[in-house]
């Protein structure tokens, strides 16, 4: 696992529709990037509230997984 910056820390924290907007006008956007491969969303409290096991097929990235924010461009699930 890597070192976050302080600007990852802080997207991460404030990850939400706005903040993609505004990447989106920049050509960029968040992704999740992890051993399983790279996701548009992260497993979340819902994912938790609901019991949800953490495999390779899931829809969306295991909690341990890096933020990245990469080229609008770069392939996801």
């Amino acid at each position: 696992m890597k070192r976050r910056t302080w600007f990852l820390f802080v997207v991460e924290l404030c990850d939400s529709r706005l903040l993609r907007w505004v990447l989106r006008r920049f050509k960029r956007k968040i992704v999740y990037t992890c051993e399983w491969g790279t996701y548009d969303t992260l497993y979340d409290s819902t994912d938790l509230g609901m019991c949800r096991p953490c495999h390779p097929d899931m829809a969306v990235a295991p909690p341990w997984s890096d933020l990245e924010i990469v080229p609008l461009e770069t392939e996801s699930k």
